[in-house]
Formats: structure tokens, C-alpha cells, sequence
């Protein structure tokens, strides 16, 4: 059995270092003040919360249970254990002044309201006057009754008064936003940036066999086994190689579903593996250009269009000016496309068809390296070479000056101004079938 304590006299850095010393295939157990109440998660080594106190304010109840209890946690059900004393005149006060208040306002509500600030000092008003009168022998409940403190009354007042604005806010947001068609819209405005689950896993199974990473499915649908034994990721780039956790099994199970299988690890689009892979191969195609692991330009035959196609993908910055506060650099991925052999006869797509292409398009065919290279040859041409230090980048040239339209029409819609040069892009040329 392992045993770990965690204090406050700890500094966070000997804190943090307690806790990755935990072996989660042994059996823990994990003593800790309330100095573990924020900051720290313990949902990946943890499924069980044992309360040895009653604190006086019902909040450090809900943030002790918010490290184990949280997003991640591949455990169906979280236990947390709470001990009071039956014959305790403080446990008593504790439960019914608090507790149980607490709990009748999540039953009405379905979520928990803060304690007010001065509960703790309403609290000790009541243990004062239960020793101070000689009442230890009696009953909690009846004791507390018997007293007629009015700060207890009060403090129910005030918590109920901000339950019923907390009641009355959900209501009316829920009348305002909480529209299905409105939310449908947002969710795939945000998979269309972010990329949704099945988006998420066919660029890391992708990924991975471009690298050499062994990633295969589980027996359980949505669970994939990913080995991370050293023989096994020793020739991984290095950048990936650190990311990946130390399992005693050599094997780690991850999924990109929500809710996660038990046992395994979800990875979303800002999971760590993610985002590390992303980040390798785009500065890998930037830094090496002909010996990168993926290329900035491709070509495919597909039946996914029936004219030559050139698909844009665009790392476009916009500076934020804002009055009184210091201007900001943003970025954004912009997926502009158009049809035509060159400039003369483009025609644009709408930037939906754009990215749908991008996304969907597949190879209908095999095309030989030399057209390959041609057809890469003849998009860039029609592109034309970027001149960052033209203040007015692209006016003389139709698709640079279409692209920059496009980039300002984004910028206006936000109320923000383009940088006075051109994005940074990756051209694909998309060959017809036909």
C-alpha cells in the first residue's frame, strides 16, 4: 500500500512531486490538507474522497471532490465518504446549519450556490452558545432548535436570496441561448475550426504511422493501445517522444470519445499528443523543406471536383487594436480554394466548399511523380511569390488581391485590422478525374 502526505508547509514544486511519485497500478491512499483544495488534479491516480472533517464552509467540501471528481476521469462512479460525530454538538451544528442547507439547495436548484462569506462567523456564534450554556449533553438538532440564534436564520435568508437569483439567471439565460438550432450552429462552427473527435483521431492515427508510432484498437470499440515501451518509441522524434507517459505495461490506452471508456485517456484536440504533433510537423515543413515527414504542397486526382483546383491554407495574423489597451497579434487558419488554371479564369469557392474539400476529398487515382510535380508547379505559379514588405501586398496580382479581399472581409466582421503583409501559406493543388 502506498502512502503519501501532502501539506501546506510543502512548496508546490515538492507537492507535485509527492503526487507524480504515486504508482496508479498499486493500491494509494493520499493524505492532504486543504492546500490540495485548487490547482492540483488527481482525477488520473484517484477515484475516492474521504472527508476526516466537517470544514465549516460546505465550498472545500465541493472543491476537495472537484480534484477527483472532474473532466477525465475514467472512473464510472467517484466515491466521497464523509465522518461526523453522532454525539458531536459541533459536528451537529456543522451538518445542520451548513450541510444540509447546502444540500436542500442543490435538490431545488441541481447546482450548488457559494456560502455566504460569513458563515464561518455565524457558525462559531453557534458554538459559542451551545458551550457557554451547558447544553453538551443534549441533542445537536434539539439544541440548536432551543437557541433561536438569529444569525443562523439569516444567513438562510441571504444564501435562498442568492440560490433565487442564481435560479432566476439560469432561467433567463436558458429562455435567451439555450435554443437547439442556435447550439447546433455554434458546435459545428467550432468542429469546423477545432476539428470534431473523428477529425482529432484520423489525424493522430495519420500521424503516427507517419512517425513510426504504434497505435492499434483496443478490444473495446473506441479504445486504441498505444506502445510506449522504450524499444519501442526509441525512434521517435524527441519532441513526441517526451509526451508520451510511462506506463509499467508498456502500453497506454487512450480514446476520442466523450464520455471516455474506463481506463483510458481522453485525447482531444488540445490534448497534449495533439497538439505536439501538430506542432512538429507544421515547423518540420517549415524548417526542412524536401526532407520534412509531410510536405506544404500535395496533388491528388479526385472526383471531388471536375475542374483543376487549388486549395489555399492560410496562417493569417490580424493586429487587435483596442482603445486604451496595448494593440494584440491573433491568428487564425483560413481555407481559401478556386477552380481554373490560373489567375485569369479563377473562380472562387465559397470558403465552406473550401474546407470541405480540404477535409473530404480523397485519391480516386495514382498520379506519376512528374505530373504530380507539374500540377504543384503550375498552383504555386498561379499563386505567385508573397512580397512581405509591400505595404499594399498583392494589389497587382488577381489572386493575391482576391485572397487579401478575403482576409479583410474576415477582418472587418470582427472589427479588426489585417497586418500589412501576407499570411504565411500552404498551397494543394486538387486534380479533377476527368
Amino acid at each position: 500500500m502506498q502512502v503519501a502526505c501532502v501539506t501546506g508547509r510543502m512548496g508546490d514544486d515538492e507537492r507535485e512531486a509527492k503526487i507524480a511519485e504515486i504508482d496508479a497500478d498499486r493500491p494509494r491512499v493520499l493524505v492532504a490538507t486543504d492546500c490540495l483544495s485548487e490547482g492540483v488534479n488527481l482525477q488520473e491516480k484517484f477515484t475516492a474522497v474521504v472527508h476526516y472533517d466537517l470544514p465549516w464552509n460546505p465550498n472545500r467540501l465541493e472543491q476537495r471532490e472537484g480534484r477527483v471528481d472532474r473532466y477525465g476521469q475514467p472512473a464510472r462512479t467517484v466515491k466521497a465518504i464523509r465522518f461526523f460525530g453522532r454525539d458531536n454538538p459541533v459536528d451537529g451544528v456543522v451538518i445542520e446549519v451548513l450541510l444540509d442547507k447546502a444540500r436542500e439547495i442543490h435538490r431545488t436548484l441541481g447546482t450548488h450556490v457559494p456560502v455566504p462569506e460569513e458563515s464561518e462567523s455565524v457558525t462559531q456564534a453557534v458554538l459559542e452558545a451551545l458551550f457557554l450554556r451547558g447544553r453538551r449533553r443534549a441533542e445537536p438538532r434539539q439544541l440548536l432548535l432551543d437557541l433561536g440564534i438569529p444569525q443562523v436564520a439569516d444567513l438562510h435568508k441571504r444564501w435562498e436570496r442568492d440560490a433565487e437569483r442564481e435560479r432566476i439567471n439560469r432561467t433567463r439565460f436558458a429562455q435567451r441561448a439555450l435554443k437547439p438550432e442556435e447550439v447546433q450552429r455554434e458546435l459545428e462552427a467550432t468542429d469546423a475550426v477545432l476539428g470534431d473527435p473523428a477529425a482529432v483521431r484520423e489525424f493522430v492515427l495519420a500521424a503516427a504511422q507517419r512517425i513510426g508510432l504504434a497505435v492499434a484498437p483496443d478490444r473495446r470499440q473506441g479504445v486504441f493501445r498505444v506502445t510506449v515501451t522504450p524499444e519501442a518509441t526509441a525512434t521517435l522524434p524527441e519532441a513526441i517522444r517526451l509526451v508520451l507517459p510511462a506506463s509499467k505495461g508498456g502500453r497506454w490506452l487512450i480514446s476520442f470519445d466523450s464520455p471516455t471508456p474506463e481506463g483510458a485517456e481522453y485525447v482531444g484536440r488540445n490534448h497534449r499528443l495533439v497538439a505536439t504533433l501538430a506542432r512538429f510537423f507544421f515547423e518540420e515543413a517549415l524548417s526542412r523543406p524536401g526532407n520534412a515527414t509531410v510536405s506544404r504542397c500535395g496533388a491528388l486526382r479526385t472526383r471531388a471536383v471536375e475542374a483543376l483546383t487549388t486549395i489555399l491554407l492560410l496562417r493569417v495574423r490580424y493586429l487587435v487594436e483596442q482603445p486604451q489597451l496595448r494593440p494584440l497579434l491573433s491568428e487564425e487558419v483560413l481555407v481559401v480554394g478556386f477552380a481554373g488554371a490560373g489567375p485569369a479564369d479563377a473562380e472562387w469557392l465559397e470558403a465552406e466548399d473550401a474546407l470541405r474539400l480540404l477535409a473530404e476529398a480523397r485519391p480516386d487515382a495514382n498520379i506519376p511523380a512528374e505530373e504530380k510535380r507539374e500540377l504543384v508547379e503550375r498552383a504555386l505559379a498561379s499563386v505567385g511569390e508573397w512580397h512581405a514588405t509591400a505595404a499594399e501586398w498583392g494589389a497587382a496580382h488577381p489572386i493575391q488581391r482576391a485572397v487579401r479581399d478575403r482576409v479583410a472581409r474576415r477582418g472587418e466582421r470582427a472589427r479588426r485590422c489585417p497586418q500589412a503583409h501576407p499570411p504565411g501559406g500552404v498551397a494543394c493543388a486538387c486534380a479533377g478525374s476527368r
